[in-house]
């Protein structure tokens, strides 16, 4: 049998924001299989970049949706569903062009050097289970 998910507003738990087949174990684990698969098309830093500036652009552009959603779904109170709404897309700016450029990527450790050395490098898929109270802003920093 299949389960449902029902999420409801906290303003009114009458009004159902959205429902649909429930995510369980073996949803999931499907899931994160197909990505799997999809992953070495998806696993370089360019593409990865060109699709996170993507996402930034249509957040934008979907801004009053986004703050709508956030109302409705996380219970936040229009000043703090605009501000996240806000932040996420500079988030992906400020992660793009002004963090990586100050951690190099480095694929070995050079050992005339006397500072530890990073190497950027994709670790797979994971289904992440976000947290409710900013969950775009928290979930983009996890991931």
């Amino acid at each position: 049998m299949d389960e449902t998910f029902t999420s409801r507003s906290p303003w009114d738990p009458s009004a159902v924001v959205w429902s649909g087949p429930a995510a369980g174990a073996t949803l999931v684990a499907r899931e994160v299989a197909a990505a799997a698969i999809a992953f070495p098309a998806w696993a370089s830093f360019p593409e990865r970049a060109a699709a996170l500036r993507r996402f930034a652009v249509v957040l934008g552009e979907r801004r009053d949706d986004v703050v709508a959603l956030l109302i409705r779904e996380a219970g936040k109170c229009r000043n703090d569903a605009e501000n996240e709404a806000d932040l996420l897309p500079r988030k992906v700016a400020i992660t793009l062009d002004q963090a990586l450029p100050r951690t190099p990527g480095v694929s070995a450790v050079d050992g005339a050097r006397s500072e530890p050395q990073i190497a950027w490098r994709p670790r797979g898929v994971a289904a992440v289970l976000g947290p409710f109270n900013f969950p775009l802003h928290l979930l983009h920093g996890l991931v």
